[in-house]
This record gives structure tokens, sequence and C-alpha cells, in this order.
């Protein structure tokens, strides 16, 4: 990926490290812009964290607030307990707590990647005159669970079963610690599994807010993620539900999508059915093809940052309403 290296080098602009006390322990995030101003709330893809939108806020104007924050399990934030599971909708329950230990009067903004925009979209359907608009990098509804996700099938993904037992293991100790790698060697690794999505500055970038250096050798550090998050047993509802729930949806809903579109052929189709849906309940709908890929908002913010600046001002077109920087905490 040409010309994406300038975005990890010239990171200049400053941030507030945050923490939000919660029941199990503490959310993290990183307050980019002035703090008087009340933010966009920036959620990062499965398995990433708060880092994931650094090029993007370096480019942002200095007047405009986003706290992107680290979501259970990954990056800074806590793990949750072992008596809890990695469900979309425990996400959201953090999600709800976070914004209301905030106590912000007016509705709130939502910038998200990925699988975290079935947060944005579940969360705008619970509350929808709690929510003024989402910005969806690269999704469109959430997530649903199939027959698929936990029978055999052609996919060849592991049974419900064998997910379920992996996840005791992983809370009865008898997984071990994660493998001790460096820095690259996890990037690259990241890079396979995302299928080439990002660049390896990218992935490094992203990861070294999930990683500790080792202990026997400081040139070698392991992941701090939550391994039961990376067993699919995240997905809260089924396709239909959620399809149903998009109904709910009254807020700005817009949607940045990258080139090709998603491959799946199952979730291509409820991603054509929400936009259906969402194009009738939502107060403006509207979206933007960009070339890049999946990760386009990390390896070239410039291609959406004109985009997130017309939605977020309201400048000119569909995405036109109040300005967030006048809304105060």
């Amino acid at each position: 990926m040409e010309n994406s290296s300038v975005y990890f080098t010239q990171l200049t602009r400053g941030y507030e490290s945050i923490t939000v006390p919660v029941p199990w322990g503490h959310i993290a995030g990183k307050w980019w812009g002035p703090r008087d101003v009340q933010p966009v709330i920036a959620m990062h893809g499965w398995h990433e964290n708060a880092n994931t939108w650094d090029p993007l806020m370096n480019l942002m104007p200095a007047d405009l607030a986003f706290l992107a924050v680290d979501m259970p399990g990954n990056g800074l934030s806590s793990h949750f307990p072992s008596s809890t599971w990695y469900h979309t909708i425990e996400d959201v329950s953090a999600l709800r707590a976070l914004i209301k230990h905030f106590q912000w009067t007016d509705p709130v903004s939502f910038l998200c990647h990925s699988y975290s925009t079935g947060h944005a979209y579940i969360y705008a359907a619970f509350y929808p005159n709690e929510v003024a608009r989402v910005i969806a990098v690269d999704f469109i509804t959430s997530v649903g669970v199939t027959m698929e996700t936990f029978l055999p099938g052609k996919h060849k993904l592991p049974t419900g079963g064998e997910r379920l037992d992996r996840v005791i293991d992983i809370v009865d100790g008898v997984i071990g610690h994660p493998p001790e790698l460096t820095l690259e060697q996890h990037a690259k690794f990241y890079c396979r599994v995302t299928k080439g999505s990002l660049s390896l500055e990218a992935a490094k970038h992203v990861l070294q807010r999930s990683m500790v250096r080792s202990d026997r050798d400081p040139s070698l550090y392991r992941s701090t993620r939550d391994p039961r998050g990376a067993v699919r047993f995240w997905i809260s509802f089924t396709n239909e539900f959620i399809l149903e729930l998009g109904k709910q949806i009254k807020c700005e809903y817009y949607v940045i999508s990258s080139t090709p579109p998603p491959t799946f052929a199952e979730r291509l189709e409820v991603h054509t059915r929400g936009e259906q849906i969402l194009r009738a309940s939502a107060k403006r709908f509207e979206l933007v093809r960009v070339e890049g890929t999946h990760h386009v908002h990390l390896d070239h913010p410039e291609r959406i940052l004109p985009l997130i600046l017309r939605w977020i001002r309201g400048d000119d077109g569909p995405g036109q309403g109040r300005s967030l920087a006048r809304g105060k905490l």
C-alpha cells in the first residue's frame, strides 16, 4: 500500500488518555480535541483498539472532539470477568455505561468501523431519541447469527460445541499464554488474518496498544487482548431480528463502503436489505463508495476525511445538521 506509512511516522496531534470506571474495571480511551465539547464516540473493529483512528484523528480540525475507545477486552480496557461472555449486547451495555458516566445532554454521534457498527446500530435502535448520527466505515448493520455459526458447514468453521469448549479452556487456564513474537511477526500474522486489508505499518501501529513486552526477552511481545473475544460466540441476534431493529433507527445514518463490497453472499444480502430499511427509517441515509480496502481509514484516511467532516459539520448535501462543536458537556 503505497504512501501510507506517512500516517504512522507523522502523528503530531496530541490527545488525552482517559479511563472510565465500570463495575468490572475500566474502559480506556483517547480523547482528541477540546474537553468542553461533547465528542463523537469512535469505536474500533474486531480485535483492534483506539489506535485504529490515529491517522484520521491526526487530520481532523482542532475544534472537533472525538473519544476513541478500547472496547472491553481490547487495548487498555479491562477484560470482562470470567463469568461474562463476549456478545455484542455486552459491548452495547459497556457503551451505555460509558455514555451515562459523562452525563451528556445532547444526542450522541458514533464513528465506527467494521463489527463495531453493530454496537452503534443496536444502540441507535434501543435509544432512538438519544442518537444524532451513525457514521459507519465498511459495515451497514450488525452481524447476525445463523445455523452455520454453530453447526458444521461449507465454511468449515468450528462447531458451537468446539467454540464453547475453547472458551471454557481459556477460563480454566488450559490454554496457556499467547505466543511471544516480535511486533513485526505479530503484525505480519494480523495482515494474513485480514487477507491483506491493511499495511504492515498500520498493523504494527494498531497492535502496539494491545501488546506488552516479554519478561524474558524485551525484543518480544505478547498480546493482552482477551482471547475469549476471538471465539465467535459474540453474535447476539439473528439476521431477521437485526433487520427488524433497523426499523427503529431514526437518526442520520451514513456509510462509507470500500471497494469491493463484502464477499460473503449472506452478509451482502443482509447489508442490501439493511440499506433498504435504513433508507426508509433513518432521518437521513447516505452510502458512499471509496477506493480502498476494509481498513481504508487506517492507510488512506484522506479518502474518507471530507465525507466525515461534511456529515459532522453539516456543510452541504444530505448530511446537513448542527455542528457537534457547539454541543457542550
